[in-house]
């Protein structure tokens, strides 16, 4: 038998029931009355909550939607928003980059070797319209490496100098790097991050998609533009080096030092190298990690650029320079 209980205050009285909880029963008619009146009321101040609630929500998937496709045409096309963008503040992020990388403690400073990169970077800045005035650093480091950043920098490290057996082949670099410059690759990547931050953001609390997964992805689609960027520096660095009477195959010789391999200067050569490398390894073998490491690789693979290059070379015939 269930049980019920009561407890009566005036008109009203409280039940509690074993099986369907507590309810409030009315015995004044005419507060049953006033209370139905009020049900239309109350239905449509609860109709109208839900609209607004709706349209809000609404308002934020749009928001968000908007938010993500202004963001992921900023990772696409950044060239289309670097005119939102001062020339003296991308002068000045690229100088600040530079200078923390490049202390100016550690600078060289010597006119006689500086003067000779600075008057070619003069010299091919006149023969393609830099977006901006160049500055090259030079960097008493053993690292062998060199880079550019926004606004024109130019940074070469003592170490890769040092590794340079011709002139080809320093020059080389230099004119790769005035590529990134030229095409405006450094400002490109600048403006991209911002998309990828504004996108792993979006996602991360709209979605709930754990921020590490959305960058990981970002990262991997940020290597693909890098590796594109490489590519088209490495193809203005030949044509730039053709025509100014240095052989293109000095930039591939020198990207094999700096990347530990021995570069073929003739298709005979890398025919041969291939024969050696089979004996080491199966072709399965060598797919796989050819495969893995292009994926997570920022540059494209050595003996990409080097066939590259080398067929960008072709017509090349020496000339006269001032090195």
């Amino acid at each position: 038998m269930t049980e019920e209980r009561s407890a009566t205050q005036g008109s009203a009285a409280v039940l509690a029931h074993a099986d369907l909880g507590g309810r409030l029963a009315l015995r004044d008619e005419e507060a049953i009355r006033e209370i139905r009146d009020l049900i239309p009321t109350v239905r449509k101040t609860v109709q109208r909550r839900k609209l607004h609630l709706n349209k809000w929500f609404k308002a934020t998937v749009a928001a968000g939607l908007a938010a993500l496709i202004l963001a992921g045409s900023v990772v696409i096309f950044p060239s289309l928003y670097l005119g939102f963008i001062p020339d003296e503040t991308m002068v000045s992020l690229g100088e600040r980059y530079a200078s923390g990388l490049a202390p100016e403690e550690h600078r060289c400073t010597g006119e006689s070797g500086l003067s000779v990169l600075v008057q070619k970077s003069d010299e091919f800045g006149r023969l393609r319209d830099t977006p901006y005035p160049l500055k090259v650093w030079v960097v008493n480091s053993t690292v062998k490496n060199a880079f550019a950043t926004a606004g024109g920098h130019v940074v070469l490290f003592r170490g890769l100098i040092d590794e340079s057996e011709n002139p080809s082949e320093l020059i080389g670099v230099l004119a790769h790097e005035i590529g990134h410059v030229v095409e405006q690759h450094p400002e490109q990547s600048l403006v991209r991050s911002v998309g990828v931050t504004a996108i792993v953001q979006v996602l991360a609390l709209s979605v709930g998609i754990h921020p590490d997964i959305v960058s990981g992805a970002a990262s991997l689609a940020q290597m693909q533009y890098s590796r594109d960027a490489e590519r088209e520096a490495d193809a203005f660095a030949a044509n730039l080096l053709k025509e100014t009477g240095f052989d293109p195959m000095g930039l591939a010789t020198i990207l094999g030092k700096l990347t530990g391999r021995n570069v073929p200067l003739d298709d005979q050569n890398e025919a041969e190298q291939a024969d050696a490398k089979s004996d080491a390894a199966s072709d399965d073998e060598r797919s796989i990690l050819r495969d893995i490491s292009i994926m997570f690789a920022t540059h494209p693979d050595t003996d990409e650029r080097v066939r590259n290059i080398r067929e960008l070379s072709e017509g090349y015939s020496p000339g006269t320079n001032s090195m």
